[in-house]
């Protein structure tokens, strides 16, 4: 700053002493020279990064002035609302995540704030709370919004409210207390007219009931969602629908499209400056070059997906990407940097409050154990997976857990339990339509059986296994089950 709109107090108290010299009035009207003057000189993004301290001096000269002139004081508390506005927007763009959250906050409770502003002020706080890893917090702020919304028959801020009360309980609930949350804001959305709303409903449902349907279901319904996102203009909006829909590709061994999508998803999240967005579809990019064998494009895409959510802030990202880290080290051997991974992976989830992917990280670290044959490392984390997999009723990741507890049973003796969990793991993953994990946990129970001298069922699951390998032209994955299969005769 010049000289010319400067001056120093060489000390505090000649500062204060200066200050403590005018009336009341006085001092009242030289916080709103203040304020003035800030305005005039600077840049609208200057004065955005002034904002907060701006909106103080107006507070100040509310209760300073002594006035009774109304309208002069209704003018000076809405400027003061619309710098906490600006000041927030700010905070929000640098991810200053808790001073957002306070400003928002502040603008809610503010005497000037209508209806709209206030149902706005805590949509704002919910996102920033719910991106930043604190989804608990964010659904209070969602739950105050659609009260506010509904009281005054809003559809369209309701839905949206709706809409964030059911991905925050989806991190920390799972699926089965998230859908009726979103089914109600899909319907209050398509009720008000909002497309762009509707459509981004659609593809979280989409996303969600991934484990009660088939996966060309999920498809179905998530390009259908990108298709009402395209027609009503919403670019920003496919950003999101392209993550899910990039991991749906994934999981079906369709990585050439999801590579598409996640690339294609990417350059959106770059047009509207989206950090957050960036960082999870770099993260999901990295997953899917890990499982497509390209490793040296998955470990990139991993450290910039973990710069993406240290830069953000937000404790679940890191959680999630520290998780994928852990995986990719354990798919290139590094079995000691692994588990590392994984401890601070769960360190980050468990203070983001995000269970469905506390259970993910746990299920590979039991898989980690499995492999190196340390089962008694292996069952607690698998147990304490299959608990919180049950818990969300996501069945297909059920059926994992039980399929990896399979091979722990066995390998301590207690046959029995091993064939129930085989028996339930097949059963959990054909339901969900998983027929990648479903070949290969059908193909670990008929080398089990086989083993075990059941011939004539191990045969008819190895058929059926092959089968299944084929119908994907996974043939990698044939002939490492012919080879198991061939090596117990």
């Amino acid at each position: 700053m010049h000289a010319e709109v400067a001056y120093l107090f060489r000390h505090a108290l000649m500062r204060e002493a200066a200050y403590a010299l005018h009336t009341p009035r006085d001092r009242a009207r030289l916080h709103v020279l203040v304020v003035d003057v800030v305005e005039a000189t600077f840049t609208t993004a200057e004065v955005a990064g002034l904002a907060a301290d701006l909106a103080d001096h107006l507070q100040h000269a509310q209760q300073l002035r002594a006035t009774t002139n109304l309208r002069e004081l209704k003018a000076l508390a809405e400027r003061e609302l619309q710098l906490l506005l600006l000041a927030a927007g700010h905070c929000r763009q640098r991810y200053e995540n808790a001073e957002a959250v306070a400003l928002y906050d502040r603008a809610c409770s503010h005497g000037a704030a209508e209806a709209d502003m206030r149902i706005s002020a805590l949509l704002n706080a919910g996102q920033v709370l719910l991106y930043s890893g604190s989804p608990a917090s964010a659904r209070e702020r969602f739950e105050q919004a659609e009260r506010l919304a509904a009281a005054d028959g809003l559809r369209a801020r309701q839905g949206h409210a709706l809409r964030g009360i059911g991905i925050a309980l989806a991190h920390t609930q799972g699926q089965p207390a998230a859908i009726p949350w979103l089914e109600r804001a899909q319907a209050a959305l398509r009720e008000a007219g909002d497309t762009k709303g509707e459509a981004l409903a659609q593809s979280n449902l989409a996303q969600l009931r991934r484990s009660t349907t088939s996966m060309d279901d999920s498809l179905a319904q998530m390009r259908n969602a990108r298709a009402m996102q395209r027609q009503a203009g919403d670019r920003k909006g496919e950003g999101p629908t392209l993550n899910n829909l990039g991991n749906l590709l994934r999981d079906m061994g369709r990585y050439a499209e999801a590579e598409a999508c996640f690339l294609e998803g990417i350059e959106i999240a770059r047009e509207h400056r989206d950090v957050q967005l960036e960082g999870s579809l770099t993260g999901n990019l990295s997953s899917l070059y890990r499982d497509w064998g390209r490793f040296e494009h998955a470990i990139e895409a991993n450290r910039r997906a973990l710069e993406f959510a240290r830069a953000c802030g937000d404790a679940r990202s890191m959680g999630v990407a520290l998780t994928n880290r852990a995986l990719l080290l354990h798919t290139t051997k590094q079995d000691a940097a692994s588990q590392q991974a994984y401890a601070q992976a769960l360190a980050q989830l468990r203070e983001a409050g995000d269970r469905m992917w506390q259970g993910i990280a746990l299920l590979n670290l039991g898989m980690l154990h499995t492999e190196h044959k340390r089962f008694a490392d292996a069952e607690p984390p698998l147990q304490d997976a299959l608990a919180t997999f049950m818990t969300l009723r996501d069945r297909a990741s059920e059926g994992v857990a039980r399929g990896l507890l399979a091979a722990v049973f066995d390998a301590t003796g207690r046959k029995d339990k091993a064939e129930d969990s085989y028996r339930g793991s097949v059963a959990l993953l054909e339901q969900s339509g998983h027929a990648d994990q479903e070949a290969d946990f059908r193909g670990r129970y008929a080398c089990w059986l086989r083993k075990n001298g059941h011939n004539g069922k191990a045969d008819e699951h190895f058929e059926r296994a092959l089968a299944m390998y084929a119908s994907r032209n996974d043939r990698a994955g044939a002939d490492k089950l012919r080879k198991r299969w061939d090596e117990l005769a």
